[in-house]
């Protein structure tokens, strides 16, 4: 239960990141976290970091190698949802 509590303040915390980012500030604090939550098994932490990650990470940025290989695993992989 402890896990799924942190798991949801990470989204929100990533949200926050989001909507600092959009107001014109430096949010890459919280850019670890979001490929964190992209691996993460629930589809909705998932998503919520993949969208911190489309949204915010530059194309040369360091996390990309790591966020495409997340992706790579999650397109071999058999479970729909994950």
């Amino acid at each position: 239960n402890t896990l799924n509590t942190n798991k949801k303040k990470a989204k929100e915390f990533l949200v926050r990141v989001l909507y600092v980012e959009m107001l014109g500030h430096d949010g890459s604090f919280g850019y670890i976290k979001g490929v964190e939550l992209a691996a993460s098994q629930s589809i909705v932490h998932k998503r919520t970091g993949y969208l911190l990650c489309s949204c915010c990470l530059s194309p040369e940025h360091e996390f990309r190698f790591m966020l495409i290989n997340q992706m790579q695993r999650d397109l071999v992989s058999s479970n729909l949802l994950e």
